[in-house]
């Protein structure tokens, strides 16, 4: 994290309740509002500066701005040994730590933006691709990408994988395609033949395998093979 740790990005966050509910709410390290827009920039220091910051002003924590080229990835309500967890830090071999709370997986590392599924929405403005969930319900998964989002990550420094942040392209994508994916059968809409995701063992037909017998395995895959347009949007 030492590279993220010099970068001024850096600023603290202080419980406060919003709608009823606890709410991680950014604050400068001299203790006045900030946030994560770029409007708020000047107010963002180094890591010493806002850990510094958090002890004189009695601050929760402190956060940064996930800035471009780098990703967050939060696995909220799971153990360490939950398998789930496992292949996720296997998969991405970059730095790891406990959540605030001490019930999740945070994960931080590199990405390449011109290789993310992603559209422009009618302000111009990048974001990931509809097909897939930054926020997923269906497995308290979160991933965030600097050069898409406009997000900050709570930092605890209680790591889990102590180790450089590395380059996860491969990874995400991966991770895109097999965890976040709205509705099975979808394509990204910027991915270019041979742009998709790299195939983990047993991807291409595992989700099959899982809900079909036999014959009709053979039907799907004749379809898909006869009809690839079906499944890859333009």
């Amino acid at each position: 994290m030492n590279e993220l740790k010099q970068q001024r990005i850096w600023f603290c966050w202080r419980y406060e309740l919003r709608k009823g509910e606890k709410a991680k709410v950014p604050k400068s390290a001299t203790g006045t509002a900030t946030g994560t827009s770029d409007d708020y920039k000047s107010t963002w220091v180094t890591y010493d500066e806002a850990a510094a910051g958090a002890e004189a002003h009695g601050m929760d924590g402190v956060g940064f701005k996930i800035p471009e080229e780098y990703f967050f990835l939060d696995l909220d309500h799971y153990e360490l040994s939950d398998p789930y967890v496992q292949l996720m830090l296997e998969r991405f071999d970059s730095y790891a730590e406990r959540s605030v709370s001490g019930g999740g997986i945070h994960i931080y590392g590199k990405c390449d933006p011109a290789r993310l599924p992603t559209h422009t929405d009618k302000a111009g403005k990048r974001k990931l691709d509809r097909a897939y969930y930054m926020k997923n319900p269906r497995n308290d998964t979160e991933l965030y990408f600097g050069c898409i989002t406009n997000r900050f990550a709570a930092y605890t420094g209680n790591a889990i994988k102590d180790v450089p942040l590395r380059e996860c392209t491969d990874a995400l994508l991966v991770t895109l395609d097999r965890d976040m994916r709205r509705k099975e059968g979808k394509k990204a809409v910027t991915c270019s033949a041979g742009s998709g995701p790299p195939a983990e063992s047993g991807d291409a037909v595992r989700p099959i395998k899982l809900r079909h017998g036999a014959d009709t395995i053979n039907r799907i895959v004749a379809r898909r093979l006869a009809a690839p347009a079906l499944y890859i949007r333009s």
